[in-house]
């Protein structure tokens, strides 16, 4: 008998038969390097609500996702600290109106 092909096995669904309890209980741990230990970082006053705020939703979410591992941390970090800034300024600019400093 011939070997199948990866579409044959696709298209074959669940051939273990397994329940979904069984998938469910299988799935995979959070991967986080352990040898680096990271702790909430200290956030810039102008923004550190928010930015605590989304690290507190993304960090569980990519830990057990994805993993977090090193550089990704700070990554993290710069997006929540980034993300934080634009709603700042985009909430500025929609009470404020945009304002161009020049010489008169």
């Amino acid at each position: 008998m011939a070997p199948k092909t990866k579409l044959a096995i696709v298209r074959g669904g669940n051939p273990g038969h397994r329940s979904k309890a069984d998938i469910e209980s299988s799935k995979r741990q959070p991967l986080v390097d352990k040898s680096i230990p990271f702790r909430e970082p200290e956030w810039p006053t102008d923004v550190a609500s928010r930015a605590r705020q989304l690290y507190r939703a993304l960090r569980p979410v990519l830990e057990r996702e994805v993993g977090l591992i090193g550089a990704q941390q700070e990554c993290l970090v710069q997006y929540c600290i980034t993300t934080a800034r634009v709603e700042s300024l985009d909430r500025l600019i929609a009470e404020e109106g945009y304002t161009v400093v020049g010489a008169t």
